[in-house]
């Protein structure tokens, strides 16, 4: 005879969701193991797309606050986006020139230089991009 389940899917939901995903945390709050929780994950679609959105929110949020820090001028924001976002556009850790395309670093850089090659970009439009 198949044992009953301890927890329900509403009661795994709600420790995922007061865990933001993290399933050890949800596993926790339940009073049970992390392989408990990855076991009802597995068998309940609902809490397996539950915990995708979850996780969807979270990128949602940093994507967010990166963008903030980009508009504040940090630094670190911007070269990551450039290095990520702005790959096909040449900014990239290391500097190469193959046939017509240069693509430039921003490794070492100064904030000057930063600042002239930033400059530098500020008239390109999506419709320049073609994007």
């Amino acid at each position: 005879m198949p044992r009953k389940p301890r927890y329900t899917i509403a009661q795994v939901k709600d420790a995922l969701e007061r865990a933001d995903g993290v399933r050890k945390q949800a596993a926790r709050y339940l009073g049970c193991s992390r392989e408990t929780v990855d076991r009802y994950v597995r068998k309940h679609p609902e809490l397996n797309d539950r915990l995708h959105g979850i996780t969807e929110e979270l990128v949602d949020l940093a994507e967010t606050q990166l963008h903030r820090q980009v508009r504040e001028g940090k630094w670190a924001a911007i070269k990551f986006v450039l290095e990520t976002k702005g790959a096909e556009r040449g900014w990239v850790t290391k500097r190469e020139t193959s046939g017509e395309m240069t693509i430039t670093t921003l490794d070492g850089r100064s904030d000057a230089e930063l600042d002239a090659i930033i400059a530098a970009t500020e008239g390109v439009s999506e419709r320049d991009t073609g994007r």
